[in-house]
């Protein structure tokens, strides 16, 4: 789960507004637990958005492994969180903010 959080919030610092805040919210509901982290930036287009979690996939084209990331870390999140019994989802608005949506079930 540490690798999931290293991740999601180097993404979210990555892609967010210069001098923007990225906001952590948790919260529980009946028997999971939902972690949202939201960044105001530049976003994800929907041509991308279905392909975020696909294995070395990046959005923007002109980016090189030394300016961006390897298109592995939204992967490996996700298959972190699946052998967790879990789900992540991303939400986004061009030009606006990212919503990671990260829900585990709660341990009893």
């Amino acid at each position: 789960i540490q690798q999931v959080l290293i991740n999601v919030l180097d993404n979210a610092q990555r892609h967010a507004y210069q001098q923007s805040i990225i906001h952590i919210v948790v919260f529980e509901e009946n028997k999971t637990i939902t972690l949202e982290i939201i960044n105001q930036g530049k976003g994800i287009s929907e041509e991308d958005l279905p392909f975020i979690f696909d294995r070395l996939y990046r959005g923007e084209k002109s980016r090189s492994r030394q300016s961006g990331g390897t298109g592995l870390g939204l992967s490996i999140a996700k298959e972190i969180i699946e052998a967790h019994g879990g789900k992540i989802q991303i939400e986004s608005k061009l030009n606006k903010q990212t919503i990671a949506r990260i829900t585990l079930p709660r341990g009893e």
